[in-house]
């Protein structure tokens, strides 16, 4: 589990939570279009705060994990759920659950994952 968060100072990245909305372009076509849900602070806790978090999912992937501790008031305010993604760092992080057991109700972990193919 991440290190838990002391004060608020500790959130100091800024990050984007967004969602793949399903919209139809001008032809009519099915289309994906990333939408922007909320930007907020947050403490981020990466694969080298962490120790062996970063490991072979299957071949040809490489999974990383990383937990983004953001106030709980913007979970609930923007509904923040599992299957939106955080954009980070110009990565995309998959929200796969949130926990917040070790903050109270000031702050909530989103322990996201992102996947990468690598050839070999």
């Amino acid at each position: 589990m991440a290190r838990m968060v002391e004060s608020a100072g500790e959130l100091n990245r800024r990050i984007r939570i967004m969602q793949i909305t399903s919209t139809q372009d001008a032809w009519g076509a099915p289309e994906d279009v990333a939408t922007e849900v909320c930007k907020c602070w947050a403490a981020v806790r990466d694969a080298s705060y962490r120790a062996n978090e970063s490991f072979s999912a299957a071949a040809g992937r490489t999974v990383e994990v990383v937990n983004f501790i953001i106030r709980h008031v913007a979970v609930e305010r923007y509904g923040v759920r599992p299957g939106m993604y955080v954009d980070y760092d110009n990565k995309r992080h998959k929200i796969i659950g949130l926990y917040n057991g070790e903050h109270g109700r000031d702050f909530v972990t989103l322990n996201t994952e992102q996947v990468q193919e690598v050839s070999g």
